[in-house]
């Protein structure tokens, strides 16, 4: 039979349990919070509503512009567009040829590769093609654009669609992976 003292023993020990692992699971948040705050998940340098732009002989080739831009030095320093970007590239006379829309981004400064995520768009203005996809690298050593998943290539004519793309910069000479599409055939153009 258990008396008030035993009573109270059993008590103490449940709650010196509880106590104990209440203390562990302090010590595994303190862990996950020191790991959320360390120096590699906080930005270096954070800016609003940025525009970049990139020239060349005095003349502009690029603009991209940014709701939200997060840069992080290191190693392996990058920039981070979390909310999306916008980007204009401009032919030698200074006449926008090409645009890029996309809902996340992110861009390996060393490596000089830009990576477009999410309803990513690609607008070739002088040939009237359209590119949608989600996800483009952009490989700025290499002067191409590229990327690994389903495409989706939208012309005067017809729309054409693949397992991913090759392209130059501009969107101008592109060679699509296991084609495969719509074409539309003018009745007049039969014989």
């Amino acid at each position: 039979m258990r008396t008030p003292a035993n009573k109270f023993k059993v008590l103490k020990s449940i709650v010196m349990i509880l106590f104990i692992a209440m203390l562990f699971a302090c010590k595994s948040d303190l862990k996950t919070y020191s790991n959320i705050l360390s120096a590699d998940s906080i930005p270096d340098i954070m800016a609003k509503d940025l525009e970049f732009i990139k020239s060349d002989s005095g003349l502009i080739r690029a603009k991209l512009t940014t709701p939200l831009m997060k840069r992080y030095e290191g190693d392996k320093p990058y920039l981070e567009f979390p909310e999306g970007l916008y980007g204009i590239f401009y032919g030698k006379s200074e006449q926008v040829e090409t645009t890029l829309k996309a809902d996340y981004g992110i861009r390996y400064e060393k490596e000089q590769i830009l990576i477009a995520r999410g309803n990513v768009i690609v607008i070739n203005i002088r040939k009237n093609e359209e590119m949608h996809t989600e996800e483009l690298i952009w490989d700025q050593r290499k002067k191409l654009i590229y990327s690994d998943v389903a495409v989706k290539i939208i012309r005067e004519n017809d729309v054409m669609f693949g397992s991913g793309l090759t392209s130059d910069e501009q969107f101008d000479e592109y060679e699509i992976k296991n084609p495969h599409g719509e074409v539309e055939i003018d009745e007049g153009d039969k014989n």
